[in-house]
């Protein structure tokens, strides 16, 4: 997988983590209408847009972020 350094240049280390883990996902074949409907099936804050395309996909990377690598649910406060 190549990324342009230029895209995530600027970035936290956290969201270039969950930039890389949507491109990731690509490299194993899903497009993003599958990772958009599958992060939609557990989160219904994520949705296309009113043509119902995946337009938006930096909810995608963010979901990532907040999710894989920001520590939710793996602190004390997370499983309350």
């Amino acid at each position: 997988m190549w990324i342009n350094p230029n895209m995530i240049k600027g970035m936290s280390l956290r969201m270039a983590e969950g930039f890389l883990m949507h491109e990731m996902f690509h490299e194993l074949g899903l497009t993003d209408d599958q990772i958009g409907a599958a992060l939609h099936a557990i989160d219904p804050s994520i949705n296309p847009n009113a043509n119902g395309q995946w337009t938006n996909t930096q909810q995608f990377s963010n979901k990532f972020t907040k999710d894989c690598f920001s520590g939710k649910q793996n602190t004390p406060q997370g499983n309350q």
